[in-house]
C-alpha cells in the first residue's frame, strides 16, 4: 500500500474482506461501529462476530492457511491515530475467535498488508521503514527477523503470497511503481529465499493494484483504476 493509501486508512473506509478461510468464514474490516475493526462472518451472512475492539483502526485481515489465525494491520500503537500523517501501522496476529492478539512488528514506520505463506510459517508485508515502501518477510511469531525482499526506489506494496507451485516453490505478487508501473512477481525457493529478479506481469496496467492468486497459482486477479473506474481483471501468472 502506498504512503498516501496508508494515511487514508486512518479515516473511514469501505470494508476490506479476506477470502473465506478453511473454517468457512470471511474476515473483513468495517467502521460500522464508528471505528474500523476486524469482523468475521459465515459465507451466508450469518454469525457476524466482532474480533477487535479498540479506539484505533484495525485493517487488512488475512487468514492463515489452516484458518486458525488472522494477521492484520493496526494503529493501536500510534500516539495520534486520528490525526497522524505518517501513521505507525503495525502487524498483529490473533486467533480466529479474536483471542490472543499479539504484536509482530515493532518500529516507528508503517507496516501493512500482511499475507501468509502457504505453509503458514511466514508472513510477508509492506513497510515504509526505509523511507520508501518495500516488501518484507518474517516468521509468523513475535521477535522474528524481518528481511527486506524488495529494494527499489519506487514503492512496492500490496503483497500476495502464492499457493505452493508444482515444484514446491512459491512467489509473491505485488504492486510496484518502478519504471513500468504494474503488477510484479518475485520467485522464492522452498526456504523463502529470492530465486530471481522481480518480473513484470504483462500486459501493462499503469494503475493496477491488489493482486490475488488463483487457487492453482495459474492466474492473477487485480484491480485497475482506469478510465472507466475501478474494474477487476485476470491474466496468466507466468
Amino acid at each position: 500500500m502506498a504512503a498516501a493509501a496508508l494515511q487514508a486508512l486512518a479515516a473511514a473506509s469501505p470494508a476490506q474482506a479476506a477470502f473465506p478461510g478453511p473454517i468457512g468464514r470471511i474476515a473483513f474490516a468495517s467502521d460500522r461501529d464508528g471505528n474500523s475493526e476486524i469482523y468475521s462472518v459465515h459465507v451466508d451472512g450469518t454469525g457476524l462476530t466482532r474480533l477487535t475492539t479498540n479506539s484505533a483502526a484495525d485493517e487488512s485481515p488475512a487468514w492463515s492457511p489452516d484458518g486458525h489465525k488472522i494477521a492484520f494491520a493496526s494503529l493501536r500503537n500510534e500516539p495520534s491515530p486520528s490525526t497522524c500523517v505518517l501513521c505507525n501501522w503495525e502487524i498483529y496476529v490473533m486467533n480466529a475467535d479474536g483471542s490472543g492478539q499479539t504484536r509482530l512488528t515493532t518500529n516507528g514506520s508503517a507496516d501493512s498488508d500482511p499475507t501468509w505463506s502457504p505453509r503458514g510459517d511466514k508472513i510477508a508485508f509492506a513497510s515504509d521503514r526505509t523511507g520508501g515502501s518495500d516488501i518484507y518477510l518474517m516468521d509468523a511469531r513475535p521477535g522474528s527477523t524481518q528481511l527486506r525482499r524488495t529494494d527499489d526506489p519506487a514503492p512496492d506494496t500490496d503483497p500476495a503470497w502464492s499457493p505452493l507451485l508444482s515444484d514446491g516453490t512459491t512467489a509473491i505478487a505485488f504492486e510496484s511503481k518502478r519504471p513500468d508501473p504494474d503488477i510484479y512477481t518475485l520467485g522464492l525457493d522452498r526456504d523463502g529465499n529470492i530465486s530471481g529478479p522481480a518480473t513484470r506481469v504483462p500486459p501493462g496496467r499503469l494503475s493496477a493494484f491488489d493482486p490475488a492468486w488463483a487457487p492453482d497459482a495459474s492466474r492473477l486477479a487485480f484491480a485497475d483504476d482506469g478510465q472507466k473506474g475501478f474494474e477487476i481483471y485476470t491474466l496468466p501468472a507466468g
